[in-house]
């Protein structure tokens, strides 16, 4: 329940990242898309490993799996922040990773 709300409420951010980043709609609303084909084809497939494992096992590993690409965000970011430009289409991944606006000296920690 918790991880669809999550995914439905990204329409409410919809509005004020067109407003702050200058996106289109169709930029915006195609990464939606994209989370919804995903989740369409794994449904079946994880509905498979419940019945399997049990979905105590199943919930562990897709916790832990969403814990190493949260905390390989800012790994990330750093190796791609140069090709994308001091401002690019990677800056939602930057302030989900919690890394500074600004690169330099004074920015790092």
């Amino acid at each position: 329940m918790l991880g669809r709300g999550l995914g439905d409420s990204y329409a409410v951010f919809l509005l004020p990242l067109e407003r702050e980043y200058g996106w289109t709609r169709y930029q915006l609303t195609s990464v939606y898309s994209v989370f919804l084909l995903v989740s369409g084809f794994a449904a079946p497939l994880i509905g498979m490993l419940f019945d399997r494992v049990g979905p105590r096992r199943v919930t562990l590993a897709c916790d832990l799996v969403s814990a190493f690409v949260v905390a390989a965000i800012p790994l990330a970011w750093r190796r791609a922040r140069p090709a994308a430009g001091r401002q690019g289409s990677l800056e939602p991944t930057r302030m989900a990773s919690g890394l500074p606006a600004r690169s330099g000296p004074a920015a790092r920690p």
